[in-house]
């Protein structure tokens, strides 16, 4: 009888044991991202951002693909499932990119001139004029009190504060996408390929991640963040500032430019700019085997 009572609690322990390490061993998970959506209809979408209030998105065209006529671009307006409202909002644009929403009003980054504009006459209100020789608007992003501006010409930030544009930090390398988090500012370079984090009041940055491509865009996810690679493809980063590049589409030469992610809906808009289409995409986390020592990949997770 006691013989039998042992072999069962031996087989218990194994069984729990195994129990064990099986849900260690499924206890990592890897973040991936699942499109579920296509928009089309667009003529190279560089940017798109969401208005709560007004409860549309808004995207801007550089309308790129006729580079005989100047001043093509314009901005669509879409409804929350992403139909359009009307495609041609604002027109007559000189490749328009960035946008913000800020005091209540739309700023677009176009070429030279920052764009203010009343989203209930869909009418520019002011035109903010820099340098043409060396300046090249690119991304937006409100930051406490006021609105920045990145310049890839000038490797700068602009800030527009009481209605008046000044020059507050020049050494970057072709900033391009801005994200704040906690009062911080976060920087994606092109040309160092890197995320960068800003303070002004020391007046200096520094480099978080490297090789990131051509890095482009950037929207914050959970603790990190995901940024967009031009020449085509997305990245997270997370909390440690580790990178993993979640989709690459550079041999099929599908850009991704300035996106953005939707922490209600878990959605991420990606513009693909000469594809003149957004996707969308959704973060999974799904469980991975555990990974040996010899395997120098490491899962991220969220």
């Amino acid at each position: 009888m006691r013989s039998v009572i042992l072999a069962l609690i031996i087989c218990f322990l194994f069984s729990c044991k195994n129990e064990s390490q099986e849900k260690q061993v499924l206890s990592k998970k890897e973040l991936s991202l699942k499109q579920v959506k296509v928009i089309k209809g667009f003529d190279t979408p560089e940017a798109i951002i969401w208005n709560a209030e007004e409860k549309v998105f808004y995207v801007s065209n550089n309308a790129k693909n006729n580079r005989e006529i100047e001043n093509e671009g314009f901005i669509s307006k879409l409804g929350p499932d992403g139909s359009f409202i009307e495609k041609h909002w604002i027109d007559s644009l000189a490749e328009p990119e960035g946008m913000a929403i800020f005091d209540g009003k739309l700023f677009v980054a176009s070429k030279t001139e920052l764009l203010s504009i009343d989203v209930s006459k869909g009418a520019i209100l002011k035109k903010y004029t820099l340098d043409k020789n060396n300046t090249d608007l690119n991304d937006l992003v409100k930051y406490k009190n006021s609105l920045l501006i990145s310049d890839g010409s000038c490797n700068c930030i602009f800030r527009l504060k009481n209605d008046s544009l000044e020059k507050i930090y020049n050494k970057l390398k072709e900033p391009d996408g801005m994200a704040v988090r906690n009062d911080s500012l976060f920087v994606v370079n092109s040309k160092s390929s890197s995320l960068n984090f800003v303070d002004f009041e020391k007046k200096t940055d520094s480099v978080l991640t490297e090789n990131l491509g051509f890095a482009d865009g950037i929207t914050p996810f959970r603790d990190g963040f995901f940024v967009s690679d031009w020449e085509g493809g997305l990245f997270y980063i997370n909390s440690k500032w580790q990178r993993k590049r979640l989709t690459d589409t550079r041999k099929k030469r599908i850009n991704t430019s300035d996106i953005w992610f939707n922490p209600k809906t878990n959605k991420l808009y990606v513009p693909t700019l000469y594809g003149d289409k957004i996707l969308i995409f959704k973060p999974e986390f799904k469980a991975i085997p555990k990974q040996t020592k010899s395997q120098k990949s490491v899962a991220i997770s969220g």
